[in-house]
């Protein structure tokens, strides 16, 4: 993955879960997870769950990532037969994003809210 991703997810989980990333776990990331990089950021997956990188130049509107990230979704499902996200209770923005692709809360583990869609 790329050095930019890669500092986005660390920043996410510095803020979020109150976890300083180590290069052993970048290294555990790229092989035993399922990296799909794009133009402006990764969706990072481990079986029906995934995470949706965004680098920081392409937030807030001034790219469209709503085509790649609903194309994303669809490969997913299509897949598994539903696909999972968790996000921290307080990411309202991440929240907003999921729930306009159809994702539904499921659960709660914590600080985090799990959604799924299908």
């Amino acid at each position: 993955m790329t050095d930019g991703v890669w500092a986005v997810i660390c920043e996410t989980m510095a803020r979020y879960r109150g976890l300083i990333p180590s290069p052993d776990t970048r290294e555990r990331i790229e092989t035993g997870a399922e990296i799909e990089e794009f133009d402006g950021g990764a969706f990072v997956a481990i079986g029906n769950e995934f995470d949706l990188f965004i680098l920081p130049e392409r937030r807030g509107g001034r790219w469209r990532v709503r085509s790649t990230i609903r194309e994303y979704v669809r490969k997913m499902i299509a897949r598994y037969g539903a696909t999972v996200v968790r996000i921290h209770r307080d990411n309202s923005a991440s929240l907003r994003l999921a729930k306009g692709f159809g994702f539904t809360e499921i659960g709660h583990d914590g600080g985090m809210i799990r959604l799924e869609a299908r």
